[in-house]
């Protein structure tokens, strides 16, 4: 066996809701700033003390909507409307596909977003 055989070069973290997997990702992404980490995470919109939506945080800082009990109109998971092409717009302002960064931290990988084949084709090709 060689020496690049034995690397790791994925992990795959599950977990029920709540148990900390993006709190985990997000001080791994802290911590191994110096590798220049690409991704995103998802983050919970609430009003009032109840859930409302999704909203997507590129660790690039750019922001912007997954899903919404107010959108109406396209794929719906549970109560949420969920907005594919604004989730495609999303990951195209972060050029994950594009990264020179060997670290690449993808949140959530759930019924949501794979109604994007955007992401379900690039979630392939990083684990390719």
């Amino acid at each position: 066996m060689n020496q690049e055989s034995t690397l790791i070069r994925h992990v795959l973290m599950a977990g029920m809701p709540g148990c900390g997997k993006t709190t985990l990702l997000k001080s791994l992404a802290g911590e191994l700033q110096r590798f220049r980490p690409a991704g995103f995470y998802t983050e919970e919109i609430r009003l009032q003390g109840r859930r409302q939506g999704f909203r997507l945080v590129g660790l690039n800082g750019a922001m912007s909507l997954l899903a919404h009990v107010d959108l109406h109109g396209g794929p719906r998971v549970g109560k949420y409307g969920v907005d594919i092409e604004r989730f495609e717009e999303f990951l195209k302002t972060q050029k994950l596909d594009q990264v020179a960064t060997p670290l690449v931290f993808i949140d959530e990988i759930g019924k949501m977003e794979c109604l994007s084949t955007r992401f379900v084709d690039f979630v392939r090709h990083l684990l390719d």
